[in-house]
């Protein structure tokens, strides 16, 4: 026998259990059947600053939280009632004063009888697991109220137990009450419409097998037998050995915006096919055109050579307006019909030397250059993708617009070119009458002239074959000028020419 009366191996048992608990950091205490403490380990004392005698005369209730005490002794009396361990939450004041919550296992030790000799308890500090709980549950009630201020919907897939949940907005985007949904993928295959069905599983399996994010657009069958257009998206989440768990995502009715789509799609056809229409109409009215002008010019060609002599001075003003009335007139069908060209031609890319293009333009202006006792100077120029004939038309209508519209001093040209990142830039600059900025614009529209044409022969139409050929390469065409200091037309192109080019 020890001292205390006990079995030394007995007491040997007693003083390795206090061992072992003052060297864990979880609070252990023995309580008689009574419940007044027997044993306190080292941890308590140091967490609380409660000695063993300050706890055993009733101390451990003031390092209670006073709200939690009567769940506490509630707890506990229920268990000594029936013997039986139990375990609660609680707030502990450690020594500083700060309240920490925590969790508690109590069990019965009973002796060979099977009576209970004693009650051993523990407790583990899990105030960063309570905090982390509060933050998820703030974090998943923004989560739902973001959802419901957008009108968006969540949902969750428990890939194990091949369960899915959906918040309310999800069952309102099904036109379905809450619970209506089984939560089966398979039945959600069945909710969607056939069409899409494949692709969307492919998406899931993608998600899955990490190939992909899920993120897909897809018909839904409504509850009134319609469909809906939602899109949906999710992220899989793995366990550590990159086993997928589960999958979160939202749902979204993008319905309005699907039909909008149609709508604007079947508009932009409609379009184009009106502009076709036009277009034609144009081609073959100025062609038909043509004929009776070419009548008109031959009586009065006539009239010229057989009859001058005997008309008044009246008579020849009169055939002088005719035939002026008819060039006039040839002139705007040739250039309608050029305009109209645009739209109707196909071609095919080439390496064009624009040195090359720009020197057969000045050839062909050479009289206009003579007359006008033109300078007309060209810095070297790139090889660039494009259509020959229209570049060739583009610059002769710039170049040729430079040295038309000059005032009382001669002409001065100058053409050059820049690599600005992935695009062409060419430059007309000249010294002529200039443009008022208000008419910036109004410039490059068919039949558009701001001068007389007794002073300015043109059609207007020039400026808007430009345009033309310059935005369906997927380029801008632009003009910087003040009346009197001249003006500088900018033309970009890209380096690659986008596919509005193949159709020029």
């Amino acid at each position: 026998m020890t001292p205390n009366g006990l079995p030394s191996d007995v007491t040997r048992r007693e003083e390795f259990f206090r061992a072992v608990a003052d060297a864990v950091s979880n609070h252990v205490w023995i309580n008689a059947p009574d419940g007044v403490p027997i044993h306190i380990n080292a941890s308590w004392t140091n967490y609380t600053g409660l000695t063993f005698e300050e706890t055993k005369k009733g101390g451990w209730r003031n390092a209670m939280h006073p709200d939690d005490i009567a769940a506490i002794d509630s707890a506990r009396t229920a268990a000594m009632g029936t013997e039986s361990e139990y375990s609660f939450e609680y707030r502990v004041r450690r020594k500083d004063g700060v309240y920490r919550w925590h969790v508690a296992r109590v069990v019965p030790a009973r002796d060979s009888s099977g009576k209970t000799a004693a009650w051993v308890g523990t407790a583990t500090d899990i105030e960063d697991i309570k905090s982390a709980e509060v933050l998820l549950r703030e974090s998943e009630e923004r989560f739902r109220l973001a959802c419901e201020g957008s009108g968006t919907g969540a949902w969750e897939w428990d890939i194990a137990a091949d369960r899915v949940r959906w918040s309310d907005r999800v069952y309102d985007i099904y036109g379905l009450k809450p619970g209506e949904f089984s939560g089966r993928v398979s039945d959600f295959g069945a909710l969607t419409h056939a069409d899409d069905a494949p692709r969307v599983m492919k998406a899931i399996e993608d998600a899955l097998s990490g190939a992909a994010s899920y993120r897909v657009e897809l018909r839904v069958i409504h509850k009134n037998g319609r469909h809906r257009w939602i899109y949906s998206a999710g992220e899989v989440y793995r366990d550590a050995s990159g086993k997928p768990l589960r999958m979160l995502g939202v749902v979204n009715d993008i319905t309005d915006r699907k039909e909008t789509e149609q709508r604007l799609v079947q508009q932009a056809e409609a379009l184009w096919q009106s502009n076709q229409e036009l277009e034609q109409f144009a081609y073959v009215s100025s062609h038909d055109l043509k004929e009776p002008l070419r009548k008109i010019a031959s009586y009065a060609d006539l009239l010229r050579s057989k009859e001058l002599s005997n008309l008044s001075g009246a008579g020849a003003h009169y055939l002088e307006g005719i035939t002026d009335g008819v060039m006039r007139m040839r002139a705007l069908i040739d250039d309608l019909l050029s305009f109209s060209h645009l739209s109707q031609q196909t071609s095919v890319d080439d390496s064009i030397d624009m040195n090359k293009v720009v020197a057969d333009v000045l050839e062909d202006l050479d009289s206009a250059i003579q007359e006008a006792t033109a300078t007309v100077m060209v810095a070297p120029l790139p090889t660039i993708k494009a259509s020959g004939t229209q570049m060739r038309q583009l610059f002769q209508n710039l170049i040729g617009n430079a040295i038309k519209f000059h005032g009382d001093r001669p002409p001065q040209v100058n053409v050059s070119s820049a690599l600005d990142g992935d695009s062409w830039t060419f430059t007309v600059r000249d010294n002529g009458i200039g443009i008022d900025p208000q008419y910036f614009a109004q410039i490059f529209r068919v039949f558009q002239s701001l001068h007389p044409r007794h002073k300015y022969p043109g059609t207007g139409i020039g400026l808007a074959v430009c345009k033309k050929i310059v935005e369906r390469r997927g380029g801008t065409i632009s003009v910087t000028s003040m009346p009197g200091q001249g003006s500088s037309f900018v033309v970009r192109l890209p380096v690659q020419p986008t596919a509005a080019s193949t159709v020029n």
